[in-house]
């Protein structure tokens, strides 16, 4: 059976009723997504799709809509947990669109917002490696884009914010932790190639000019191609 577009994303089904009912908006063409319910299909106004929805672009389109009532709620995209304990758990990816063969368009954007606020302060965003009980935390990559055939690979920027008005600029933190009294490093790379560490009592280490150095040398140039070095 075809079910017309207002069915499917229609409001919930009365006992023993068919779908497709308030709140439909034909405004935003959104509705709330059906699902198999005890009395047939049901719904939620927590869970909206719509062809015509604003979105932080600032041009309406076709949009998932997680949380609509009246009571705040938090909303989690979440894969079930591996089903024995010989199972690693499952993958979860997330991409922009790609173009077609030959195209020399861009491939699409994909961008992750905190929620916006009116007067108070914005949502925090937070990227973080997975959490083990018993074990070591995951690590977290933030990369620029692969090249192949020659290309370039894409850069990567981790700025402050801007705004359109601003009342002044926004710090970069570059950040360590000491757990137990041992604290990790700040470190710079050359591909695997450790080049120099920042230590929690503000020392430097480097790994090709004379390691911590002594009290009183200077970092002193070598000029080009060759390494800064303690002396």
């Amino acid at each position: 059976m075809t079910l017309p577009f207002d069915w499917l994303i229609g409001g919930p089904a009365p006992a023993g009723g068919s779908p497709g009912g308030n709140p439909y908006n034909p405004t935003f063409q959104s509705g709330d997504v059906q699902y198999a319910g005890p009395n047939g299909f049901a719904g939620s106004d927590n869970m909206i799709f719509g062809l015509d929805l604003p979105n932080p672009s600032g041009t309406r389109g076709p949009a998932l809509l997680l949380g609509s009532s009246a009571t705040p709620f938090t909303f989690w995209v979440i894969q079930d947990q591996a089903f024995t304990t010989a199972d690693a758990g499952n993958s979860l990816g997330i991409a922009a669109g790609e173009t077609q063969p030959g195209s020399s368009q861009p491939g699409g954007n994909l961008t992750l917002y905190g929620g916006g606020s009116d007067s108070g302060l914005g949502g925090t965003a937070t990227l973080q490696g997975g959490t083990s009980a018993n074990g070591n935390g995951g690590p977290t990559f933030v990369a620029g884009g692969n090249a192949t055939n020659g290309g370039i690979p894409g850069d990567v920027y981790v700025i402050g914010g801007t705004g359109e008005n601003p009342s002044q600029g926004a710090n970069c933190h570059l950040i360590m932790t000491e757990v137990n009294v041992i604290s990790g490093v700040v470190r710079i790379r050359l591909n695997s190639t450790p080049l120099i560490d920042f230590f929690n009592d503000g020392s430097m280490y480097l790994y090709e000019g004379g390691g911590f150095g002594t009290a009183g040398q200077h970092l002193t140039s070598q000029g080009p191609g060759l390494p800064v070095i303690w002396a």
